[in-house]
């Protein structure tokens, strides 16, 4: 066996006992205990933003959301993903309240002005209204999702470039 193959072995073998060990040590219990600090953060964070947003040092600018927040992160863009995915995270593994969830998710990322992060939001939440529609509408509910994404684009890019 050659040097290559022998150190191809080692690693796919490291990665099983990695896996093994990890769902050994990870259970339900500790990831809504996970979840419940995650939005103890994402609170402060909040508290944070909104102080930042009144009182803080300018220093990123956006049309849409005038003095873009950074909390403790150094990119606005950070903050509304990280409190986008802690959403996607908690409503997943813990028993919260979603609308306890979208109401602190929701002014971070309209505070950091990320349009990524809302970008994200917006099908995360379209996809959990996907999933309470009945299996007989499914399939048209996604093809109406699908075309308004395609006329929201062509409209967005009729507006960037009129004449064109």
């Amino acid at each position: 066996m050659s040097l290559r193959k022998c150190c191809v072995l080692i690693i796919s073998t490291s990665y099983c006992k990695v896996l093994i060990l990890g769902a050994w040590a990870v259970s339900r219990h500790s990831f809504e205990l996970l979840s419940r600090y995650l939005l103890l953060v994402l609170v402060l964070e909040l508290i944070l933003a909104i102080y930042e947003n009144a009182y803080g040092l300018p220093l990123f600018n956006s049309i849409r959301a005038g003095n873009r927040v950074t909390g403790t992160f150094s990119m606005p863009a950070s903050l509304g993903i990280f409190a986008v995915l802690v959403y996607a995270f908690a409503s997943r593994f813990s028993k919260l309240n979603k609308l306890l969830l979208a109401l602190v998710v929701t002014p971070l990322v309209y505070l950091t002005g990320s349009g990524t992060a809302f970008l994200l939001l917006a099908l995360l939440l379209a996809f959990s209204l996907l999933q309470t529609v009945p299996g007989s509408w499914k399939m048209t509910a996604r093809f109406v999702l699908i075309i308004e994404v395609m006329c929201r684009d062509a409209f967005n890019w009729q507006q960037k470039n009129p004449g064109g």
